[in-house]
């Protein structure tokens, strides 16, 4: 994190300008450890690593990792005990620190991966060509411009857009898996913010980004429309916001068994979760290799839905389509959104949609520029 980032950045309490309390490990105007502190209401928040970790005063016990509350330690602020009894929180934040435990075990255990898998099948849910379909953006959109991607995982999107010669790169996550995005993305430049917050209760100042980017994500989210609202405000006037949510109109297996069986799945552990998401996906592994061979022999290309999601399965490998099996169990919340919905949630919210596709057979993706 660099000493300036401090322009761009404000407090999640008050609003207020912040200004850095104690540096270390800091050169070149960059910080790797340090504390970072509001002007008013005096709420401090920890970097570590890098990272600017910035949640709410009155849940940052709850999210803090022992090392992020160990920084704050040291100078004497509280920053509260990694763990704290749920009954602190409210029912959208006990959510949201489930999910957060749940995506962070899911990007270091379940799909660990790294440039070579990024750079293997296009088509692939890691690919080049699958980001930018799914954005419905181009390169050139982002060329020399300052790009932010809420809910980033474990980096693949930030690969991609580096890629494209994106002059500054923000980057937030909710999970302590930032880190791992970090060292991913190491090398690659040094024009990244990394952020770890909750993106409903950002830090970021109002019109920070020429484009904003939400891949995946929304849907995810309990509280998705402060999060909306909240990606909104980061994007400049005129600028760019890139969002793709599963459809509510692709998705009945989804919705009527997956959903469903949530609270079961709830309580289940990660790693026999794990277990159990493996039998879906050899079912759809197996079922998008048989289809994708048929389409070969037999010279023909449906344009249903579901021949489209069964070509792009076919694009991935089983560690995959695991992967994806296990996040839709794993995870608290999966919002489904009608166009009717998305349509409206853009135009309340000031946004112009220029491109609305149903992707892979499954998925809204949705370009706007902000009024």
């Amino acid at each position: 994190m660099r000493i300036a980032d401090l322009d761009l950045l404000r407090c999640v309490d008050c609003g207020s300008d912040l200004a850095w309390r104690h540096v270390w490990d800091g050169a070149s105007g960059c910080v790797e450890r340090g504390v970072v502190g509001c002007t008013v209401c005096d709420t401090r928040y920890p970097v570590l690593d890098g990272v600017g970790v910035f949640f709410r005063a009155a849940v940052q016990g709850a999210y803090l990792t022992r090392e992020e509350a160990a920084v704050l330690q040291a100078v004497g602020a509280s920053g509260g005990a990694p763990r704290c009894q749920p009954g602190a929180l409210d029912a959208t934040d006990r959510l949201q620190l489930r999910a957060s435990a749940n995506w962070d075990y899911q990007w270091k255990e379940v799909l660990a991966y790294d440039q070579r898998d990024c750079e293997a099948d296009a088509h692939g849910y890691l690919g080049r060509s699958f980001f930018w379909t799914s954005t419905l953006l181009e390169p050139g959109m982002l060329e020399g411009r300052c790009v932010y991607i809420a809910c980033v995982g474990g980096g693949r999107e930030a690969y991609h857009v580096l890629d494209a010669h994106a002059e500054r790169l923000l980057v937030n996550e909710l999970s302590p898996a930032i880190y791992k995005a970090r060292e991913f993305l190491r090398g690659r430049g040094d024009a990244i913010l990394f952020l770890r917050n909750d993106v409903a209760h950002s830090p970021l100042r109002d019109g920070v980004a020429d484009v904003t980017i939400c891949d995946h994500a929304l849907h995810e989210i309990p509280d998705r429309d402060r999060a909306f609202q909240a990606l909104v405000r980061a994007t400049r006037p005129g600028g760019l916001l890139s969002l793709c949510v599963i459809a509510h109109e692709a998705n009945w297996v989804l919705r009527n068994v997956v959903d469903r069986l949530k609270p079961v799945w709830g309580r289940i552990p990660l790693p026999a979760l794990r277990a159990v998401a493996l039998v879906p996906a050899l079912m759809t592994f197996g079922a998008a290799q048989g289809a994708a061979r048929a389409f070969e022999v037999l010279r023909v290309a449906p344009a249903a839905p579901l021949a489209d999601l069964a070509r792009y399965w076919a694009h991935n490998d089983l560690r995959t389509v695991w992967n994806s099996c296990f996040d839709l169990m794993q995870s608290p919340v999966a919002f489904t959104f009608t166009r009717q919905h998305l349509e409206r949630l853009h135009r309340e919210n000031g946004l112009r949609i220029e491109s609305l596709e149903l992707t892979s057979g499954a998925n809204w993706s949705c370009r706007a520029r902000r009024a």
